[in-house]
């Protein structure tokens, strides 16, 4: 009888232990299933907080409207080997080029460039971004110099602005907010640009809080070039009252620090005024030899 009453308690300490192990079972799936939607809604919700912010840039939080067309003279400051020079501010890096600057949304892109240095000096060159290809050419000369496909750049950071030229394949480029904090005494957003299909950081951007305006830009390094850090910085008021970075500085990491590449001066920038598609045209003409000169037919002896 006693052997029996205890076979039923152990029998009862089972079950009980049964249930007990299957209900921390359970709440352990549920904290885990709670847990991994609690990081899929925060991983969401920092990608549409980020996009909102990339999407307004320039635009002081949608108080001006968003930049679709844009023109500037500038002046372009570029070291040959920026770890020779080992310039640390824009005043030891030499003019390498002047001239004009045209944008036009969703992807037209037009620089025209005057060698100011060099044995080029005072020689001029287009380059031309028209969605489909990459066109160079040389001023008084009909065909290009250069032609290659249009790189689909999902980033412009020489120019003084992130994400305005949008190709179709570039939605991979996803941003994700990762942290808020002070920048040289703006309070900023950081964005980090992710590669989806790769998995990878492309970029990390800071955004100023008041004025939607980058001030700070990082590319990580790759195989063919160093690590870059992009600088915004010396804001103009536009014509219409945003505010716009007069200068990008251009800096490459290497081994012995960090050195001065290029310097971006906009002398002036125009924004949201219409731009002829003429200007994107490329200059490219068909060659056509010259016409024979007409033959005159000689006049018969009798006739003379």
């Amino acid at each position: 009888m006693r052997g029996e009453m205890e076979r039923g308690e152990m029998k009862l300490s089972k079950r009980i232990l049964n249930k007990r192990i299957s209900l921390i079972l359970s709440v352990g799936l549920i904290l885990l299933i709670f847990s991994t939607a609690v990081k899929a809604l925060a991983v969401s919700s920092s990608y549409i907080y980020a996009k909102r912010i990339v999407e307004n840039l320039y635009t002081g939080g949608a108080k001006y409207p968003p930049i679709t067309s844009m023109m500037m003279n500038y002046l372009l400051k570029a070291a040959d080997d920026p770890f020779k020079l080992k310039a640390r501010n824009e005043d030891e890096v030499p003019d390498a080029f002047q001239g004009k600057i045209f944008y036009k949304s969703p992807h037209y892109l037009r620089m025209d460039m005057e060698f100011l240095s060099g044995p080029f000096q005072g020689e001029r060159l287009i380059y031309l971004l028209n969605g489909q290809n990459l066109l160079i050419f040389k001023e008084g000369y009909p065909n290009p110099i250069k032609i290659d496909a249009d790189p689909h750049y999902p980033l412009t950071p020489y120019l003084p602005f992130y994400g305005f030229m949008k190709y179709e394949e570039n939605i991979r480029y996803k941003p994700f907010l990762v942290a808020e904090g002070v920048y040289k005494g703006f309070d900023v957003w950081i964005i980090s640009i992710i590669d989806s299909k790769e998995i990878v950081e492309k970029a990390r951007l800071y955004v100023d809080k008041k004025t939607y305006v980058p001030v700070r830009m990082i590319l990580p390094p790759k195989k063919d070039r160093p690590k870059m850090e992009y600088i915004y910085r010396g804001f103009l008021v536009l014509d219409d009252g945003r505010p716009f970075p007069s200068k990008v500085l251009i800096y490459v990491y290497g081994d012995k620090g960090r050195f001065l590449d290029k310097v971006f001066i906009f002398k002036s920038v125009i924004v949201n005024q219409e731009i002829p598609d003429s200007i994107f045209e490329t200059p490219i003409k068909p060659f056509l030899p010259p016409s024979p000169p007409p033959v005159t037919p000689p006049i018969p002896p009798r006739m003379r």
